[in-house]
């Protein structure tokens, strides 16, 4: 529970506030924090007391955060491997303290669709149905083309003092880029990108164009998008230090494939693509016919999760299209199957 002002005032003058001068400016500081919804911090010892750590743990993290994270790959969909750096566990739980004290209470761009309150991959394909052109723009290493000082200034921003923010800033970073892997990294990046999704956003509206953006993969669509758009929008990235993918740029029209966040929408409503539908139904059929371990054995790729998996599969499917009758008969009869692995009875 928060301090009331007079609570604070009582707190400095038991602390022995040497400079009562700087009292005023401490508590208009309380005041503004309070009434941001944010909490007040004065220093590193008091950060560390709101988040439960030892101070020292929190000035060695600012010394040289790359020591408290591990890396490792995971293979992309379209090729390569994307580097995870997951935090060891005390500095996820300042990470964590950062992210659901401060950063979730901060609103983002109304363009910013992921990883933002009350906003799914959906509504941002919704967005796009009804424009006859379709632009998707992929930008290039996301998280970590965020530097430590956009993260500073994003604090400062919020109306942290220098040293808080400079902190905080090196708590969420590692090697002073923002790490994919950090529970802080999604919230950081849309308060980072709020002046660039406003510039954007107003470069599309005057042009009645609607522009969304879902972390990395951005979406814009109208009647006409004109010649100069993409030019601009690379541009205006440029400016904020973010590079276009150049390979994952792609212009659809009405009558061609329009896909939004792996969401079809050139039917006018929100479908799963149709390939990946054919996937999870032949996927599903093998496995409900065959019986779990017969179904691995043919895999070329053996996965013990593979029911978790496809089970997730079908919930994004659903999540899609609510009343798909194949999706909710295909969700009760994983469903059953998983409920027969846990009882111990199921067909080999």
């Amino acid at each position: 529970m928060s301090k009331s002002s007079e609570e604070w005032r009582h707190f400095f003058e038991e602390s022995g506030v040497k400079d009562k001068k700087a009292l005023p400016g401490y508590l208009q500081y309380i005041e503004d924090m309070e009434a941001k919804g944010l909490p007040p911090i004065f220093e590193m010892q008091h950060l560390s007391e709101l988040i439960g750590v030892n101070k020292s743990y929190i000035a060695a993290v600012t010394k040289d955060s790359s020591a408290f994270y591990r890396d490792f790959e995971v293979k992309k969909r379209s090729g390569g491997v994307r580097v995870i750096s997951a935090p060891h566990p005390t500095l996820l739980l300042c990470q964590r303290w950062i992210n659901g004290e401060i950063l979730q209470h901060v609103p983002v761009h109304d363009s910013a669709f992921g990883f933002a309150q009350g906003r799914s991959v959906v509504d941002n394909a919704k967005m796009h149905i009804s424009g006859n052109h379709l632009l998707g723009m992929d930008v290039k290493d996301f998280f970590p083309s965020i530097h430590i000082d956009a993260v500073q200034d994003t604090f400062l921003g919020l109306g942290y003092p220098p040293n808080v923010s400079a902190i905080m800033a090196r708590l969420c970073c590692k090697d002073g880029r923002l790490p994919q892997g950090a529970p802080t990294s999604p919230a950081i990046s849309n308060l980072v990108c709020r002046n660039m999704d406003k510039e954007i956003s107003d470069l599309t509206k005057a042009r009645s164009l609607t522009y969304t953006r879902y972390a990395d993969d951005i979406s814009v669509s109208g009647e006409e998008l004109g010649s100069d758009v993409l030019g601009k929008i690379e541009f205006i990235l440029k400016s904020f230090g973010f590079l276009v993918n150049e390979g994952k740029t792609r212009i659809s029209k009405n009558g061609q494939k329009k896909i939004v966040t792996g969401i079809s929408i050139g039917t006018g409503h929100p479908k799963l693509p149709r390939k990946e539908v054919r996937s999870i139904k032949a996927d599903a059929y093998a496995l409900l016919s065959y019986g779990l371990l017969p179904y691995i054995e043919r895999s070329e790729k053996p996965d013990p999760l593979v029911v978790e998996r496809l089970m997730g599969r079908v919930a994004f499917w659903l999540q899609v299209e609510p009343e798909n009758p194949t999706a909710v008969k295909l969700k009760s009869n994983l469903q059953a199957l998983s409920d027969q692995m846990d009882r111990g009875r199921f067909r080999l």
